[in-house]
């Protein structure tokens, strides 16, 4: 809820079920809609807010966003926007990058799906098969 009463502005799949959530815990951050239905005119604003350095939380309807939701094509464009102009070049180094932008997820009960949710790869069918046995089963797990 901190979270969410800290951002400059909150990206909703339904602005009607999320102000519901709001109201209930007295949160007065503004609202927009952002749906499998948003135009790239959405996303282009959302990347005008993030460069003048808005602070953004996205929600979701019903569990995590990213995660066979509209919002992982979000994070992945934004990844793709703000992340790529600096692949492989030494921390510290002067480039051209955009305004530095992080994607945070706030974690549920799955630090899985939370990293998965943040990550910017594709969400709609991802495999996870725990940690790997001690080491007398480990030759044979992927045989």
């Amino acid at each position: 809820m901190e979270t969410l009463k800290s951002v400059d502005l909150i990206l909703c799949e339904d602005t009607r079920e999320t102000h519901k959530i709001l109201e209930k815990y007295d949160i007065n951050t503004s609202t927009i809609s952002y749906h499998a239905q948003s135009k790239l005119a959405k996303v282009d604003k959302i990347f005008q807010l993030l460069e003048e350095g808005k602070n953004l939380a996205l929600v979701s309807d019903a569990g995590t966003p990213g995660i066979s939701d509209p919002g992982a094509m979000l994070v992945s464009k934004i990844k793709e926007k703000f992340f790529n102009l600096v692949v492989g070049v030494p921390s510290g180094t002067p480039t051209t990058k955009l305004r530095e932008v992080q994607v945070i997820p706030i974690p549920g009960p799955s630090a899985v799906i939370a990293a998965l949710s943040a990550s910017g790869l594709p969400t709609h069918e991802f495999t996870f098969l725990g940690f790997l046995p001690h080491k007398k089963g480990r030759e044979t797990l992927f045989k």
